[in-house]
């Protein structure tokens, strides 16, 4: 019961044979929700071209500039494929309190935004590595603390302040 359709992915946000191809599948389909989550603008300016009700984008990041701690270009203050996409959606799902901030200091209406959270995944636990032999095989025992981080290694997520504070609690501890 599930058929899946493929378009080509649009050359930019305002690939015009992009939008055309997202409106003309839209129409075909004629799904009651569109949900865009990377690409945004195309498929949300094709879907309301063809009156698909419902239009949701996940806004999964912070701006360009923010993530490389530089002052915004002028296109990046005016943003106008985000305004548009924006406009476009009946929900805007930000993934964060600070992605919901953005949006609504660019004058987006906080009404239209919701915060949800990426998903974790939690499944194959049980087939984890018992912590002794984990740690074994890394090369670290049971006297070692052991902190472990995964994410965008980008100046503004603050690794550097990690690190420090990891020296700091080394030095006491």
């Amino acid at each position: 019961g599930v058929q899946i359709e493929c378009v080509p992915r649009p050359r930019s946000n305002w690939d015009v044979a992009a939008v055309r191809r997202a409106w003309q599948l839209c129409r075909r389909i004629r799904p009651d929700v569109i949900v865009c989550d990377n690409i945004h603008t195309v498929p949300l300016l094709g879907a309301w071209l063809a009156g698909v009700p419902v239009r949701c984008w996940f806004k999964r990041n912070m701006n360009d500039a923010y993530e490389q701690m530089r002052p915004p270009t002028l296109r990046e203050r005016t943003a106008p494929s985000l305004r548009l996409s924006c406009a476009l959606a009946t929900r805007i799902f930000a993934v964060s309190q600070p992605v919901k901030d953005e949006l609504v200091g660019m004058g987006i209406p906080e009404r239209k935004i919701v915060v949800r959270h990426n998903p974790r995944r939690l499944v194959d636990l049980d087939r984890a590595l018992p912590r002794p032999k984990a740690r074994q095989q890394w090369g670290y025992t049971d006297a070692e603390v052991v902190i472990g981080t995964v994410g965008h290694a980008v100046p503004v997520k603050g690794w550097d302040i990690l690190l420090r504070a990891f020296a700091q609690v080394a030095r006491a501890d």
